[in-house]
């Protein structure tokens, strides 16, 4: 390769926006492979990035392109040009080498890439690189990187592209996995409780309020039977107190979104059971005092 124009694999009369386009690529896929775990790999992208820097200093500036491929054009006569004739804005010197890269011995080392062919472990067929079944007997040969998605032989420690250790990178995810699981069974478990909790609410809220309710109307309704009235009293005296143990079981939990209109019902009953209770205590109290009195002031 003894120029720019085929270091970079573009036609001398391509346009400045599509050097750009090939000059950005090959920069992206040579900065990748700057932390390649091969020190071979890392020398190559070394110089074709130094390459590509030159390349662009020079291609993308009008007057520095115009004086390079001049400079070309004289060095393809083979110095049977005139020097009268040459452009006195082009000094007179070879075009700039692009250096070799070294050349990859093709031995393939355990855990590297092999880029002569992939052989079937199953029935020892050599295939194409990139072959991800055995075109005789479809044993898989390939698999993604779990990083970069490029194919890899199956028996790869390292990605050709991104240069990760495959198997540490697997292991990565495997326990991101984990934890990730672990956290949505946590949340699912925070939120099963959560949504036990609000039923206890929800229940013994209702419970207190229907507790309450019908205490209120037992007592009315046997107040106004003779002779019942004090034993529906103490009926409904009952019902006054379960109301009043619902409403303290639901406000007993602990709080949480959703549960205010339960806890306001709950406080509502609570008041209502015990107003009734407290007026019946007093007035048990008063009756007990005037039987009292009744006793000394007749011996």
């Amino acid at each position: 390769m003894n120029n720019y124009y085929e270091f970079l694999k573009v036609q001398p009369t391509a346009s400045l926006a599509e050097i750009q386009v090939v000059l950005d690529t090959f920069y992206n896929q040579s900065r990748r492979l700057v932390t390649h775990h091969d020190p071979l790999v890392v020398q190559t992208a070394n110089q074709n990035l130094l390459m590509i820097e030159q390349a662009r200093a020079t291609l993308l500036d009008p007057g520095k392109r115009a004086d390079y491929d001049a400079l070309l054009s004289l060095s393809s006569i083979g110095g049977l040009a005139d020097s009268s004739m040459q452009p006195s804005s082009v000094p007179v010197m070879s075009p700039p080498m692009v250096p070799r890269a070294p050349v990859i011995p093709p031995t393939i080392q355990p855990g590297m890439v092999n880029n002569e062919a992939w052989v079937c472990s199953n029935c020892h067929t050599s295939n194409p690189v990139r072959t991800k079944f055995c075109k005789k007997c479809g044993n898989q040969l390939g698999r993604s990187c779990p990083k970069c998605n490029t194919l890899l032989e199956t028996g790869a420690q390292f990605c050709s592209e991104c240069g990760i250790n495959v198997r540490e990178y697997e292991r990565e995810l495997e326990i991101q996995t984990a934890e990730a699981e672990r956290q949505r069974i946590i949340q699912e478990r925070q939120i099963a409780e959560q949504n036990a909790r609000l039923g206890i609410v929800m229940k013994a809220s209702n419970d207190a309020m229907n507790f309450t309710k019908w205490g209120w109307i037992i007592g009315i309704v046997g107040s106004c039977i003779p002779y019942l009235n004090f034993i529906i009293g103490f009926v409904s005296l009952g019902l006054f107190t379960l109301g009043v143990v619902n409403a303290q079981k639901a406000l007993r939990q602990s709080q949480q979104y959703g549960d205010q209109p339960y806890r306001s019902k709950a406080r509502t009953a609570f008041i209502l059971s015990v107003i009734p209770i407290g007026l019946t205590i007093v007035l048990m109290a008063a009756g007990a005092l005037v039987l009292i009195g009744s006793a000394f002031q007749n011996p």
